[in-house]
């Protein structure tokens, strides 16, 4: 039987383990909302939000899908110390940047909403995104996931 020797983790990987799963959720939930819409839904919106979210293609929902979660399975992957969290994080952030590499590029989105409204989310969401695959690749690095 192989013996596996635990590291001891500082108490902030915790932190950013539970802000980590803690932003996950809330993605997944986001997901779950926009994807069950209803007309009332779409009538509370604004036009160009609305118009953004019908334009969606099948493809795209599938992707948002993957991004939101793998990035739960990494969080938790890091709750539980694997270092499977890198890969899993590392799809979602992949899954992230063609969702809205795409809406950003390829969509009228830009046009329909000011550019602080239509980059801001985006943004923040790559960024930690790549700080949570880095996280973990560290973490790793440093034997706190097995």
């Amino acid at each position: 039987m192989r013996e596996t020797v635990r590291t001891a983790v500082p108490t902030w990987f915790w932190v950013v383990a539970v802000l980590a799963f803690l932003w996950e959720a809330v993605g997944c939930y986001f997901y779950l909302v926009q994807v069950s819409m209803d007309d009332a839904a779409y009538a509370a919106l604004s036009p160009a939000q609305a118009d953004a979210f019908r334009a969606m293609a099948s493809w795209q929902w599938s992707v948002f899908a993957v991004a939101v979660w793998s990035g739960l399975i990494g969080a938790v992957g890091l709750l539980v110390r694997q270092r499977w969290a890198y890969g899993a994080l590392l799809v979602s952030l992949i899954a992230a940047a063609i969702q809205y590499g795409y809406t950003l590029l390829a969509t009228p989105i830009l046009e329909t909403m000011p550019a602080g409204e239509a980059l801001g989310l985006p943004i923040t969401i790559i960024v930690i995104g790549v700080v949570l695959v880095w996280f973990a690749k560290q973490s790793s690095s440093k034997g706190w996931l097995r």
